[in-house]
């Protein structure tokens, strides 16, 4: 299909048009231009047009160009990303007959448009394109975002997406989960897969052993001699140790990437389980990750296999697992297992501080030490307004850092919070006071805010 007969599908006044026009051409600012703009987004087209974005996909040839700034498939993701905003009913059929026609780089952009149309012939189409291949490895978040909008339609999707997910089956397990507690999902229909879970949790846990044998064995080496020619050995062996294990699945990065996927099949295990499922829950107990270990006790409560009280205080303690210890005592009905100690709104806005520090983007682990400093007080539209400020610090950083955590209404009966200016910009404690540092890193979150309006603006 040449540019020209691609934009005869389109009105000529309309902006599609125009942004077609602008990716077929040879000149690189035209096309940069039409690129950026579909890249914000908020682009809305009628069903004619959007049927003929399909037809386009795979089939435009874009103009040989001195530069080429974006490949072909680039040009079919961002198109595809226009349908997102514009899912009509109508799309399913010709798109589920382009799937396999189109780069498999792009074939998760295809399965999202499916999951947000959110409808049975959706759901139909989704299963049919994953069938031979199952669900692309390079998936993005989005297409879990968006795919418990099927889950309604469990006859077509249960166990089956569950058991042909592939590296992607963590990832369903966590949708699963959500869709269960919300009661959007039947567990009648997923049960029959509990072997299946039971199995893939059994070799996660087996890697982050094997994972922790490699680490002792190096910090084992390290320390063992200091002869240059005896640590080049060891070195090389140490290699061939990772080498080894396949696709560095258990190397000291993926770590935290095999506890968050077991978590989520623990708690799937805990859901549709039976007591088949139960030493390999236990099992799941033994590990030092809180949040893992508050997964299983609950996934045994939820079996109704006794848990201790002691247990249940240790996992109130540790702020990464006292949400998830809390909304999983809630779900069952059981409150009256959380420990009061704990059932304060410090304890969960110190629980939110803690989530955000440890988040890979930010510093990435729990902090050695976190100590609430202040508790801000102001009225917004009549109403009482919590500001937390608090100082943390690293095990191998001797410097306080300052961090907020809120805004919060703490009305009612304590219960985990989430702030939406919860934020450290990491800088020393000692360099100012606990309200100096609230009303600086409150000021960033309003630039940014002032900065997304003026962007919307533009749009």
């Amino acid at each position: 299909m040449t540019p020209a007969d691609a934009l005869k599908l389109f009105p000529a006044e309309s902006e599609m048009a125009q942004l077609i026009g602008g990716l077929c051409s040879s000149d690189n600012a035209s096309k940069e231009r039409s690129y950026s703009r579909l890249n914000r987004g908020r682009i809305s087209i009628q069903e004619t047009e959007a049927l003929a974005v399909v037809t386009i996909l795979g089939e435009l040839e874009f103009p040989p160009q001195e530069i080429d700034l974006f490949s072909s498939d680039h040009w079919t993701a961002t198109l595809l990303q226009v349908l997102w905003e514009n899912p009509f009913e109508s799309l399913v059929v010709p798109l589920k007959e382009k799937y396999h026609q189109l780069p498999e780089k792009v074939h998760d952009d295809v399965l999202i448009v499916f999951a947000i149309i959110g409808s049975r012939k959706a759901a139909q189409a989704f299963m049919q394109c994953i069938d031979k291949d199952g669900i692309p490895s390079s998936s993005c978040p989005r297409l879990f975002a968006e795919l418990p909008k099927l889950t309604q339609f469990g006859d077509l999707l249960f166990p089956k997406l569950l058991i042909e997910a592939g590296v992607r089956v963590a990832e369903i397990a966590d949708m699963i989960n959500q869709s269960l507690a919300a009661g959007l999902a039947s567990i009648d229909r997923i049960a029959p897969a509990n072997d299946f879970v039971v199995d893939q949790l059994t070799g996660l846990l087996d890697r982050m052993d094997h994972f922790d044998e490699i680490l002792a064995s190096e910090n084992t080496d390290d320390d063992a001699d200091d002869d240059a020619d005896d640590h080049e050995a060891d070195d090389e062996s140490q290699t061939n140790d990772l080498e080894g294990s396949g696709d560095d699945e258990d190397s000291q990065e993926d770590a935290p990437v095999l506890i968050e996927k077991a978590s989520a099949l623990v708690q799937l295990a805990g859901r549709i389980g039976n007591a088949t499922s139960t030493d390999v829950l236990v099992r799941a107990l033994t590990y030092d990750d809180v949040t893992m270990k508050a997964e299983a006790a609950l996934a045994l409560m939820r079996l109704e296999v006794p848990v201790s009280q002691g247990l249940l205080a240790k996992l109130a303690r540790a702020p990464l697992s006292r949400v998830c210890l809390y909304n999983g005592l809630a779900e069952l009905d059981q409150l009256d297992k959380y420990p009061a100690k704990w059932l304060t709104w410090e304890a969960f806005a110190e629980a939110d501080m803690a989530m955000w520090i440890s988040h890979p983007a930010e510093l990435g682990k729990e902090p050695e030490r976190l100590e609430k400093k202040a508790h801000l007080i102001t009225k917004v539209d009549g109403r009482e307004t919590s500001i937390f400020v608090w100082r943390f610090k690293d095990d191998a950083e001797e410097t306080w850092l300052a961090a907020i955590s809120g805004p919060y209404q703490l009305e009612g009966d304590p219960r985990p919070v989430n702030g939406y200016c919860t934020f450290s910009d990491f800088q020393d404690w000692n360099e100012a006071s606990p309200e100096e540092h609230a009303e600086r890193m409150l000021r960033i979150f309003s630039e940014q805010d002032d900065q997304a309006d003026m962007e919307d603006d533009e749009d």
